[in-house]
C-alpha cells in the first residue's frame, strides 16, 4: 500500500481507537491516568500520519530520489 492511503487509514483507525477509550473513559472503566497520557500521545500519532499524508501528496514516489545511491547500486548489481 502506498504511504498516503495507509497513513490515513491508520490516522482514521488511531482516532476511531481515541473515541472508543475516550467512552469507556467515561464510564469509568479505564484508570484516570490513562486518557491523560493518551490524548497527547494519540495526538502525535495521529498528527504524524496526516503529515506524511499530506507529504506523500507534496513529493509523490516518482519524484522522490534516493538518498542513498551506493546502496541502490549494490543492490541492482
Amino acid at each position: 500500500m502506498a504511504p498516503g492511503p495507509a497513513s490515513l487509514a491508520i490516522a482514521s483507525v488511531l482516532a476511531v481507537v481515541h473515541a472508543v477509550d475516550g467512552r469507556f473513559a467515561g464510564q469509568r472503566l479505564l484508570p484516570q491516568w490513562y486518557m491523560v497520557l493518551r490524548r497527547p500521545l494519540s495526538a502525535f500519532a495521529i498528527s504524524g500520519m496526516l503529515i506524511t499524508l499530506v507529504g506523500s501528496f507534496v513529493y509523490p514516489e516518482s519524484q522522490q530520489v534516493l538518498s542513498r545511491p551506493a546502496i541502490q547500486e549494490k543492490l541492482e548489481s
